[in-house]
């Protein structure tokens, strides 16, 4: 009795190691699966990473593609902005000329007119007169070779034109 007792006792424990086992072997299959699932995950993850990673160089390429555009605008804008300076300096020089220029040719002019208004009765002279102011300013009314004295015989006609 004693050694069915033991043998029952016993046989109890096995069952109840079986079931542990059984158990264990759940946990491993389980385990098994969840390692799986995991390696999968790992998998996914490092070709997210790898794609992340080229995105990443592509993107700092370029940004120094921008970078060095941004340094090229920035030299032609200074450029720019010197050269407007140089331009806007030179052509207030030119402006001031044309208005030294124009004062000067108008006081030309007056004497000019005076010179006529003192000869008026003498026409010889009038036209020495004009002869004169015409070569002394033949610059500013030649706009070829070929037009200057053209251009001259108009101008003699229109003033004596004028004076009669």
């Amino acid at each position: 009795m004693v050694v069915l007792k033991l043998l029952q006792f016993y046989h109890q424990k096995i069952n109840i190691i079986e079931l542990e086992l059984q158990s264990l072997h759940k946990v491993g299959e389980n385990m098994a699966e969840q390692e799986k699932d995991l390696r999968t995950i790992i998998y996914e993850q490092n070709e997210i990473i790898e794609k992340l990673t080229y995105d990443n160089r592509q993107l700092m390429l370029r940004l120094q593609e921008l970078q060095h555009l941004e340094h090229i605008s920035q030299y032609n804008i200074e450029k720019s902005r010197e050269a407007f300076e140089v331009a806007s300096h030179n052509a207030g020089r030119i402006i001031m000329k044309a208005v030294d220029f124009s004062y000067s040719f108008k006081e030309e002019i007056a004497v000019l007119l005076d010179d006529i208004d003192h000869n008026r009765h003498n026409p010889q002279n009038v036209l020495k007169v004009i002869d004169g102011f015409l070569e002394r300013n033949k610059r500013i009314y030649a706009f070829s070779i070929n037009d200057g004295e053209r251009i001259t015989e108009l101008i003699k006609k229109e003033i004596i034109n004028k004076i009669k």
